[in-house]
């Protein structure tokens, strides 16, 4: 079966790098997380780092400018190649699908790791995102650290649009039924943005085909337990200054100048005003 994922990524190619723009927002964001990452490999100390999901090799390219060996995977060749391109021979670099164990070979053999970044893979888990955490704490080194990013489920409890709707009445309120159900969702259909986010099947994010998966950051010390990590920390970004259907073209400028004032990686208005969440949490 076709993946369409690896179909986007394949497609996006040499594109892939607008991702870390550092002019544009929310691009930008991705240049936040980015600094997150590598202010806390200096303080760590750690002399390897490898990308589940390595894209063009941005992350990687910075990392190995600070003197980490580095090293990466993804499914789709033609991000392997380009990544490829721009680290050299020195970057141990694979095909690899972090949902099947038997394609990752050479990053196991390349390791163990002091430190790894998955800013994709659990975020798009086709199957259980359990097998995705099992695979990448299989390949850090007892005590390694991992830094994963979670789409924020809590996130639909500022948007008041259509993913809101389906998160509330399926995971909030799930158990309740009959006609105080029925009434919540008369009074979501009325006040909620139903239309927002607009459908677009030819991105990966809204390819019937992939799933977007979301996380509880309440849930996710347990989950991160079961696969055999520590306790996290959060590291909140991509800020939204309002609903995101509020965002217009003509006034791009000021969105971005809105949002960039809130970015503060520790601040608890991120559990609802951040739509993903950067997780750092140590191999136990």
């Amino acid at each position: 079966m076709e993946n369409p994922i690896q179909r986007f990524y394949e497609e996006t190619g040499a594109g892939y790098d607008k991702f870390y723009s550092t002019t544009e927002y929310p691009a930008l964001a991705n240049v936040l997380r980015l600094r997150i990452v590598l202010r806390r490999l200096a303080e760590l100390r750690a002399a390897s780092l490898f990308d589940a999901g390595v894209g063009s090799g941005r992350v990687l390219q910075q990392a190995a400018l600070m003197g980490l060996r580095v090293g990466g995977c993804d499914f789709a060749p033609a991000m392997v190649e380009a990544a490829q391109n721009r680290l050299g021979s020195d970057a141990a670099l694979s095909v690899g699908d972090m949902e099947d164990a038997l394609t990752l070979g050479a990053a196991f053999a390349a390791g163990p790791w002091d430190a790894l970044t998955a800013f994709g893979p659990v975020n798009q888990a086709r199957g259980a995102p359990a097998t995705v955490l099992a695979n990448l704490r299989g390949l850090l080194r007892l005590g390694g650290r991992a830094f994963i990013e979670f789409n924020n489920a809590l996130f639909a409890l500022f948007t008041l649009n259509r993913v809101s709707r389906d998160w509330i009445l399926g995971e909030l309120l799930a158990g309740v039924s009959g006609p105080i159900r029925a009434a919540m969702e008369m009074e979501i259909a009325q006040r909620f943005n139903l239309d927002w986010p607009p459908k677009d099947s030819r991105r990966a994010h809204d390819n019937p085909a992939y799933p977007r998966r979301f996380y509880n950051p309440f849930t996710l010390p347990e989950m991160l337990r079961v696969a055999g990590f520590g306790p996290p920390r959060f590291y909140w970004y991509h800020y939204h200054a309002g609903f995101p259907w509020l965002h217009r073209p003509d006034d791009e400028a000021e969105w971005a100048k809105q949002c960039l004032a809130l970015e503060n990686p520790d601040d608890w208005r991120g559990y609802f005003l951040c739509s993903v969440v950067l997780v750092e949490t140590e191999a136990v």
